[in-house]
């Protein structure tokens, strides 16, 4: 069976009815100018705002400073109580 073409516009237009992205299928579902308008905007505008958000996400990270403290403390135990907890929780 051979492949049968379809024009770019075709396409296009039917990767824009069928895909998951809403705002893309709102373009081309819109009737109207001020609609069509309206969701190319709304669309770039969240975008905009996930490509800005992961910037500020990732200077965040890229300034953070890797700082680490450890404290050890020593302290003595006798003998006759590890012993003794040795025998009560075996």
């Amino acid at each position: 069976m051979k492949y049968k073409e379809r024009p770019l516009r075709a396409l296009l237009q039917g990767f824009a009815e069928e895909t998951t992205a809403h705002g893309i299928s709102q373009i081309a579902s819109s009737k109207s100018v001020f609609w069509r308008l309206f969701w190319v905007l709304v669309t770039l505008g969240g975008g905009g705002m996930v490509i800005y958000q992961g910037i500020l996400l990732f200077n965040t990270y890229m300034s953070k400073p890797i700082k680490s403290d450890i404290d050890i403390t020593y302290r003595r135990v006798s003998s006759v109580v590890v012993i003794i907890e040795c025998i009560v929780h075996c």
